[in-house]
């Protein structure tokens, strides 16, 4: 038995094709063989180590596998094929982890079965597949942008507008931000990003993170571990102060810089937040977001 892969990007599928063969040669009528599938192999697989460590059963509802397989005589070989289809989307609840589909043939309309190759499994990164069946795009969601409150007035006061653009103004000692969650990968690299525009802040920070500790309100967000500040607008540290208008990777003054890693998989947080005197007369206008993976 063999196996291969392929993407339907129609369905939003990934499509495996394990072929199932008979032996000998004396009678090449078709036949039909019965297919299912047993998650109880799978823990064992994994005890003796012939799967990952770790390795988890596919649930039902994430795929889909005709159970009845003809075999027929083609290219001087009895075969069929086996044809599981996993739905793309149903793949980010095992974001990090390794999945199965332990396959066994059940019964056959004529001979019989070698109880030695009735099983066969196909197994898969997730993560490894996710890379090639979606490629890198941005993750941030214009609608699902939340205030966050620091202080407890609105001297600064974010505004979420329709077109996705975040619009910070105010100052006297105000502070206030906005935050999102999005899902990562593990091992994999993102980039945050953003255009900013303004007329000019006076003793203004401006800040962006992304990190996996959750905002709380009334709670400031500080850069705790060290390196969880990406960017920054920093009228102390020189930049900021006078009118600015292009990407924040390139002006930014302050932070660890835009590219991130993340050793694990799972949620972290894009927090956008400002404070200090003036933001300046128009504010500063946060645009195309993006936080995307690289590799």
């Amino acid at each position: 038995m063999d196996g291969q892969m392929t993407l339907d990007t129609t369905d939003k599928t990934a499509n495996f094709l394990v072929s199932v063969f008979r032996g000998g040669f004396g009678d090449t009528s078709a036949f039909s063989v019965e297919a299912g599938v047993s998650d109880a192999l799978i823990p064992a697989l994994v005890s003796t180590g012939t799967l990952p460590a770790g390795t988890v059963a596919l649930a039902a509802d994430a795929y889909s596998i005709q159970t009845n397989i003809g075999m027929h005589y083609q290219d001087g070989i009895m075969q069929g094929h086996i044809a599981p289809k996993v739905k793309i989307e149903a793949l980010s609840a095992y974001v990090g982890q390794t999945v199965a589909i332990a396959l066994e043939l059940k019964s056959s309309s004529k001979f019989s079965i070698n109880d030695t190759m009735r099983q066969m499994v196909v197994y898969f990164n997730v993560d490894s597949l996710l890379d090639e069946a979606i490629p890198p795009t941005n993750l941030i969601d214009p609608s699902a942008w939340q205030i966050l409150h620091i202080a407890d007035n609105d001297n600064v006061l974010f505004t979420i507008n329709p077109d996705g653009s975040i619009l910070a103004t105010g100052g006297n000692n105000g502070h206030q931000g906005v935050f999102q969650a999005v899902q990562v990968q593990a091992g994999k690299s993102y980039t945050i990003n953003l255009h900013v525009k303004g007329s000019g802040a006076t003793d203004t920070w401006y800040e962006v993170y992304v990190a996996s500790k959750a905002p709380v309100q009334g709670v400031d967000y500080t850069n705790d571990p060290s390196d969880i500040k990406r960017l920054s607008l920093n009228t102390w540290s020189g930049c900021g102060k006078a009118p600015f208008d292009g990407a924040l990777a390139t002006i930014s003054c302050s932070g660890s810089g835009n590219l991130v890693k993340f050793t694990s998989a799972g949620t972290v947080y894009i927090v956008i937040k400002s404070g200090g005197v003036s933001l300046g007369t128009d504010g500063i206008l946060a645009s195309d977001i993006d936080f995307r993976r690289v590799q």
